[in-house]
């Protein structure tokens, strides 16, 4: 009887507080209301989604540049839905001394272990189009990480996902390494 009557008064405490803090009866400009009572949300902030658990680093079995394009293999990372592979290509602008001294990243998805990238595409205009300069690599070098998008909407609930990558590979590299 002892644990219903604390029950009871807690419940009536709270019962209390809650009639103390309902907001008051809105009124129009006129003075003349109507009874309807306003709630206005609770402030409070919220996450853009649960965020997932962080998925293993891949692990890459092989990577080399045959035939014309960049190709890198990798084994399975368990609940990966899909793959984000970033190849960062090096450059040599300053001279023909074949030493990478400008970097850009070029970034894949895939729901494969196993990319394949025409070396072309890693050609780049560092100047105009009047006057193209352009630059094949000296040097590419490959990372990957799995991904596992939450659901919630077309979109995903947006939730980020800080799965580590791999161990870099190098596919080519340069000679001053």
């Amino acid at each position: 009887m002892k644990n219903l009557l604390r029950i009871g008064s807690t419940a009536l405490v709270l019962c209390s507080l809650v009639a103390l803090a309902s907001p008051a009866p809105a009124a129009p400009p006129d003075g003349k209301g109507n009874g309807a009572v306003v709630l206005t949300p609770n402030p409070v902030p919220r996450g853009r989604g649960k965020t997932p658990p962080a998925l293993a680093a891949p692990v890459i079995s092989s990577c080399a540049s045959a035939d014309g394009n960049a190709t890198a293999t990798w084994g399975a990372v368990t609940d990966a839905t899909k793959y984000s592979v970033e190849f960062l290509v090096g450059y040599d602008l300053t001279g023909d001394d074949g030493c990478a001294d400008a970097f850009l990243e070029f970034e894949y998805g895939t729901t494969d272990t196993t990319l394949s990238v025409p070396l072309t595409d890693f050609d780049n205009n560092f100047c105009t189009e009047e006057e193209p300069c352009v630059a094949s690599p000296v040097s590419i070098t490959v990372r990957v990480k799995g991904l596992n998008p939450p659901s919630g909407g077309p979109k995903g609930s947006g939730a980020p996902q800080n799965n580590p990558f791999s161990e870099l590979c190098v596919i080519l590299a340069d000679s001053c390494v």
